[in-house]
């Protein structure tokens, strides 16, 4: 996902490969950071943030946002080329979606 003109994130048509240069890049700027979401292979146990049954993460961000929107329904995001490994859309489906787009890496760098 990439940030758009209007400061959310939009899915982008396929996916790609960061390498580990970019990554490194990435992870060093927190402009660029909060420009893209990068998807990973989710860590459960090893992560600080990982609640015994599923990603503490997007349950503190339905919190944060109020629920906001917690049924998207059939969206652009349906088809986020980030589904099919992003843990948040395996513990919510669609849900997860409307949170995603509103989430900064505000402390990451």
């Amino acid at each position: 996902m990439v940030r758009n003109e209007h400061g959310e994130m939009q899915p982008l048509d396929e996916q790609i490969q960061i390498s580990d240069e970019i990554f490194d890049i990435l992870s060093k700027d927190k402009e660029m950071v909060n420009q893209v979401r990068i998807a990973g292979p989710c860590e459960q146990k090893r992560c600080s943030m990982w609640g015994g049954k599923g990603c503490t993460a997007i349950t503190e961000g339905f919190k944060m946002l109020d629920n906001m929107v917690k049924s998207v329904g059939e969206s652009r995001f349906a088809k986020c080329t980030l589904n099919t490994a992003c843990r948040w859309y395996i513990q919510e489906s669609l849900a997860a979606c409307s949170i995603c787009t509103n989430v900064d890496y505000f402390e990451y760098v």
